[in-house]
């Protein structure tokens, strides 16, 4: 149509795109000797398949399995409408991304655990802070935000690298939250962690590792 395709049609454009990727991810899913076999033919042969469309609304039967492309990529969508008016509430955001060093296989589920557990003692403490600032009527701040985690795996080094992402509300309380991880894990250093001023559209970088399937490593995906 003049003046480029129209909106639905570059969405369906788009989600034909995530359809093809993810099937093949789901089809080499579906060849191993796994548990979740039957899970995976469901995503293979099944998810998004056919589309049915009544007036201007196209819908389809979907997965919702975790490693779903076009799944995650709803779930994204979901969770940046429902977290947009909490985070335009939020003043003066920073994007916050704590590391700690690489691990095998066989280290990933305790490290990840660990790491869950680092940031759970961390909000207890900072909220313990802010108690006692309040009681003695001194102008506290809490660790208000989001966070999401993320893991990615080096086919070079076979080596997993979990770590998280934050959206932390002050610049205080995102250093704050770094000083406290270093403090914490062991082998964890400064240069590897990361604090800036979150700009528009930081909440799309934070989500959009819902659907991230593939992250480059040396300029290479």
């Amino acid at each position: 149509c003049e003046g480029g395709e129209v909106e639905p049609f570059q969405a369906l454009r788009k989600r034909a795109r995530a359809k093809h990727y993810g099937s093949a991810v789901a089809g080499g899913l579906y060849m191993l000797d796994s548990p979740l076999k039957k899970s995976y033919a469901n995503t293979f042969f099944q998810c998004a398949e056919a589309l049915e469309q009544t007036g201007t609304k196209v819908t389809s039967r979907y997965c919702r399995g975790r490693w779903c492309v076009v799944c995650n990529r709803i779930r994204t969508a979901n969770l940046m409408k429902g977290y947009e008016k909490p985070l335009s509430e939020l003043e003066d955001l920073y994007f916050v991304t704590l590391t700690l060093p690489n691990v095998n296989g066989p280290e990933l589920g305790g490290t990840i655990d660990q790491m869950t557990d680092v940031v759970k003692d961390i909000q207890e403490t900072f909220q313990g802070r802010y108690k006692r600032a309040k009681k003695k009527g001194l102008q506290g701040w809490q660790l208000v935000g989001v966070r999401k985690l993320e893991c990615t795996y080096n086919a070079k080094t076979d080596l997993f690298h979990p770590h998280w992402h934050f959206l932390i509300s002050g610049k205080e309380a995102a250093e704050a939250l770094v000083k406290e991880w270093l403090e914490r894990v062991p082998g964890a250093t400064i240069k590897a962690q990361d604090v800036r001023k979150a700009g528009k559209g930081s909440e799309r970088e934070l989500f959009k590792y819902f659907a991230k399937m593939v992250t480059k490593v040396d300029g290479k995906n």
